[in-house]
């Protein structure tokens, strides 16, 4: 995955496959293991596995987000079994 200030692109085998705005999103949960990114109008959610940040980690992820993106609301959630 690579993370912009305008978007998320999610990458397989090291080429783009897909890409989020983060003006689609509206919260990021923690879950343990997991960071669901919640997409706006129920749309789904994009699940980010803490093991698998490759630039930087999940605990740096968290405050860059809130920092750059202060609209999407981060919480606490059931963690994911």
């Amino acid at each position: 995955m690579h993370f912009d200030d305008d978007a998320i692109e999610m990458q397989d085998d090291g080429h783009p496959s897909g890409k989020v705005d983060w003006t689609n999103t509206k919260n990021l949960e923690d879950q343990g293991d997991w960071l669901p990114l919640i997409f706006q109008n129920d749309a789904g959610a994009l699940y980010l596995r803490k093991q698998d940040f490759t630039a930087g980690t999940a605990a740096e992820f968290q405050p860059w987000l809130a920092e750059a993106h202060p609209k999407i609301s981060q919480a606490a959630g059931k963690k994911k079994a």
